[in-house]
């Protein structure tokens, strides 16, 4: 197979993010490296906007597998984090602003929040922000 300019073995051509056997021309590539189109390539490289193609975050193939252990310390912070949510959430229902509500659920092992988060900062140093996000 010949992609990217190099002759692969068939088994050689992968996605870099998840391992998945890839076709010639029929993938995307990012600084000589090869990736699935979707979901790695769009996910690492593609718009960073709320809603913006397709929701990769339930893919279930995305990534490595990590063997995760279930610990009492995750599980705690799962149920903490659950419970300040819904005091926010509760927080802003009371004041009429729904659209503050965060929505929360879990996919993969992993809490998946959906929502505006107001955050105030205790700032006294001007923040400069990349402007190109291509490492």
């Amino acid at each position: 197979k010949c992609s990217l300019g190099y002759d692969w073995h068939p088994e050689c051509l992968t996605c870099h993010e998840c391992g998945k056997r890839l076709n010639p021309g029929q993938h995307a590539e990012h600084k000589g490296i090869p990736y699935c189109c979707i979901p790695c390539y769009g996910a690492l490289f593609g718009p960073q906007l709320y809603g913006h193609g397709s929701r990769v975050e339930s893919h279930s193939s995305f990534g490595p597998q990590k063997n995760r252990l279930s610990s009492s310390a995750d599980q705690m912070s799962d149920k903490v984090l659950e419970t300040k949510l819904k005091e926010y959430n509760q927080y802003y229902e009371g004041k009429g602003g729904g659209s503050h509500a965060v929505q929360y659920r879990e996919r993969n092992g992993k809490f998946i929040l959906e929502g505006s988060v107001r955050i105030y900062w205790d700032v006294s140093n001007v923040i400069q922000l990349k402007e190109d996000n291509d490492d």
